[in-house]
């Protein structure tokens, strides 16, 4: 890089000595990227740098109570759903017995129903 490279884009720095410097660090990029292919460490994933969020900590938290609020009321849902189905199963299952009893009371009595 160029002695300059730091200030390529202060008043007085001239446009083809950033353009130069720019030119120079691509390639070195470029090397760097081949280089780590080679070596095999290219293979490994590199973690992109964090992107800094911009809310505030109450829209942080407000985002949060929302998104919980969501999945609550979806897993109430489930559980309601599944209240339901239970209930209709039981019913079921007592009327089947009431049905089988009243066949196995009438076998007994010689009445069919």
């Amino acid at each position: 890089m160029g002695c300059c490279s730091e200030h390529a884009y202060h008043h007085g720095t001239s446009p083809v000595q950033t353009a130069a410097d720019i030119a120079t660090l691509k390639q070195a990029l470029l090397a760097l990227v081949e280089h780590l292919r080679q070596s095999g460490v290219g293979a490994l994933p590199l973690d992109a740098p964090p992107i800094p969020d911009s809310r505030s900590d109450d829209e942080l938290a407000s985002e949060a109570s929302k998104a919980v609020q969501v999945l609550y009321e979806r897993q109430k849902r489930i559980q309601d759903g599944a209240s339901v189905v239970v209930g209709l199963l039981s019913m079921g299952a007592g009327v089947g017995e009431q049905q089988s009893s009243q066949v196995s009371i009438g076998r007994r009595t010689g009445r069919h129903n």
